[in-house]
Order: structure tokens, then sequence, then C-alpha cells
């Protein structure tokens, strides 16, 4: 609905199952948002909970009975942004917000018994964005994030330190800078540079190049080259204080036709190679040399 120039909106999904396929698959998932917004004020607020099977069992071994499992959910977000228009050519945009998450879990093992864990997080974040168009043909974006988390409850029965230390905290800190480049009608160039850093880890720089070339007014070719950065989590942290930094390198192809507003078709191709990727292939991480994934 809209009040003078206010626009509210409230929705609300509820989805449940109760599969038994060899082991639990259970769900019943639900949540109810808010958004409240104007022409440069937003205000977003959501509650979820879930409560869901574990496909695999704990361990990579299927439950062996329904009577002691439980994996519950629930997260609140609620955050606040404004965008406001500086001149004809620039605008800034800034938000602020505040993320909790728990999860309680209970869960029988065929060695190890019953199994409980109580976990509880909560970060805070805020961002400022500064969107140009004063140079010509150029679209700039400079920004940066600040995001503060840390661990409120850690609790594990088993004896393996499958979640992370209750005094996990981390600040961290991102700065990033993008720009596309309309060379000419037909070619647009986008490049970009993040970095981030980590207080509990270190620092990375992330680097992004895409091209965009209208071969006719309905044809579009794309090409993109990125890396990104994955901070080992608390938990895998906690399980082994010596893994490094997750790394990858995406590289990615595409056509894009679109015969009219109602048709559009779009073809990609990709591929992504990680270095020091981390798993879990039984009952303990494990930093393996690199993987590919082609799509």
């Amino acid at each position: 609905t809209k009040l003078n120039d206010v626009k509210l909106s409230l929705d609300a999904y509820y989805h449940s199952n109760n599969k038994m396929i060899e082991n639990d698959q259970h769900l019943k998932d639900y949540s109810v948002g808010l958004n409240i917004s104007d022409e440069n004020f937003a205000l977003l607020a959501r509650v979820k909970k879930s409560d869901i099977g574990n496909a695999y069992g704990l361990f990579g071994q299927y439950d062996i009975t329904r009577d002691a499992y439980n994996n519950e959910n629930l997260s609140y977000l609620a955050q606040i942004s404004c965008k406001n228009n500086l001149s004809q050519n620039n605008a800034l945009s800034i938000l602020a917000g505040y993320n909790k998450y728990g999860q309680n879990v209970e869960a029988s093992h065929s060695t190890l018994g019953t199994i409980n864990s109580n976990y509880e997080e909560a970060s805070y974040f805020s961002q400022l964005d500064l969107i140009s168009q004063s140079l010509n043909d150029n679209e700039l974006l400079i920004g940066a994030r600040y995001e503060s988390a840390k661990t409120l409850q850690a609790a594990w029965t088993a004896p393996i330190p499958f979640v992370s230390s209750p005094n996990s905290s981390r600040d961290t800190v991102s700065v990033y800078l993008n720009d596309k480049y309309s060379i000419t009608q037909k070619l647009d160039v986008t490049a970009g540079l993040r970095y981030d850093k980590y207080s509990d880890f270190g620092n990375s720089f992330s680097p992004t190049l895409g091209l965009v070339y209208r071969a006719t007014d309905k044809v579009k070719l794309k090409a993109l080259y990125s890396q990104a950065y994955r901070a080992p989590s608390w938990i895998e942290l906690t399980a082994n204080p010596d893994f490094q930094a997750e790394t990858s390198d995406s590289k990615e192809v595409g056509v894009i036709f679109k015969q009219n507003h109602s048709n559009t078709i779009r073809i990609n191709a990709y591929m992504i190679e990680i270095d020091d990727l981390i798993t879990q292939p039984v009952r303990a991480y494990v930093q393996n040399s690199e993987n590919y994934f082609y799509g």
C-alpha cells in the first residue's frame, strides 16, 4: 500500500514437508518481512525461522531416529538506508544494519550418542557508496563497508569442534572502486578493484574486468574475468588455525539475444578455479590444493 509518498509492503511465507528418503529431510520454513520506503529513505526488517532435516546425516551417517533430531535456525535482520542526489550526476547512498543468527541442533549418532549444539552470533554493518556520472561516458562507483561480527554463544557436546570458539569476533573493512566506461556506442568496459581487511586473518585485493559488445540491436556479447578471496570461517579456523584463505579465478563468456520486451535468450559458459579449497570429506576439515567448476 501507499501512504502519501511512503510505500509500505508486508510479506510472509510458509513452507513445510515431511520427507523421509532413507534419512530425515523434513522442512518447516517461514518468514515475515517489512519494507517502508519513500524517495530517499528505506527501512527493511525480516524474521526467518526454519527447522530442517539433515539430508546426509551427522558426519555423513544417516539419522538413526527421528525422535532425537532437531535443527532450528532463527534470523533477525534490520536495515535502514538513505539515497540522496548530490547533483544531477552524483548520488550518495548510505546504509546501516543489524543481523542476528542462532542455531539449535539435537541429533543422534550411532557411536557418539545424542549430540547437542547451540550457536548464536550477531553483526553490525554500515556502507557508503558514491555513484558518479560526472566524467563523460563513465559511471563510477566508489564505496566502503565496515562490518563487526561476534559470537554470542557456541556450545558443542561432541568431542570434535564443529562450532567456532565462543570468543570469536571479526571486524572487516572493505573499500572498492568500479568504473564502467563506454568506449563507443557498441562497446562498454567495466573494471573494478576491491580491498578487504580482516581483523582476525589478513587482507586481500580482488580485481574484476568485463566487456560488453552490442553486436546488433538484439544481440550482445559479454566477457568477464574476476578474482575472489574467502577467509576461513570461524568454524574452520577453530578446527585448524593454520588454514589459508581460498582464492578463485573466474572466467565467463556469454551471448544475450533479446528478440523483444517479452522474449530474451541468454547463453553463458564459465570456468572457476579455486585454490586452497576447504572441504569436510569425513569428520575433519581439510584444505585441498585446487578444484575446478565448469558450467
